[in-house]
């Protein structure tokens, strides 16, 4: 296979009209500004790759119809089947929250905690643990000390919030036996 990773995309028109150059060591390219429904038919547009000054032989592009774009689906909440997370210094709790409707076209969220020094974050699975990250669903949270804070997830598309509270518990410890000799 040929190495394309010094050279661009270029479409052309059939008379011989740049339409679009791509970007080095890119193998796709696309043609915009067409309406849904034109139809194109094969040979209309050609396209070579370029390295620096030589240009490939152009090639023709088969024939193809515009479609319709995708709709875009934006989220209309964010919810949560876990209000509160307790947990004790140094323990590990889980939440999780749900971008609705779930056929929204980005389900992703940014998710903080407003207090590092309390509880950090991760996502389920990942033992790193942080005061902001990227998720889709599922958070672990870790308490650091004893207090209060908030986790607040937002939505990436539309910036839609949810607040969970979360409660770190000091750490039991246990006391000395009377009469024990404690280094």
């Amino acid at each position: 296979m040929t190495d394309r990773s010094n050279q661009k995309l270029i479409v052309f028109k059939k008379d011989g009209q740049t339409v679009v150059e791509g970007k080095v060591g890119e193998l796709t390219i696309d043609i915009t500004g067409l309406k849904a429904g034109t139809v194109v038919a094969a040979g209309d547009y050609k396209l070579a790759f370029k390295a620096g000054e030589v240009l490939s032989e152009l090639v023709d592009i088969d024939g193809f119809t515009v479609l319709e774009p995708e709709p875009v689906i934006h989220p209309d909440k964010v919810i949560t089947a876990t209000p509160s997370i307790t947990l004790k210094q140094g323990t590990v709790g889980s939440g999780s929250f749900l971008i609705h409707p779930n056929n929204s076209t980005d389900m992703t969220a940014t998710v903080t905690v407003a207090d590092p020094d309390i509880a950090l974050i991760s996502e389920s699975g990942s033992g790193t643990f942080k005061n902001s990250m990227v998720s889709e669903g599922n958070i672990n949270v870790k308490g650091v000390k004893a207090g209060d804070t908030k986790l607040t997830v937002t939505s990436t598309d539309g910036g839609l919030t949810l607040d969970i509270d979360i409660k770190v518990e000091k750490a039991v410890t246990s006391a000395p036996v009377i009469g024990e000799i404690v280094p």
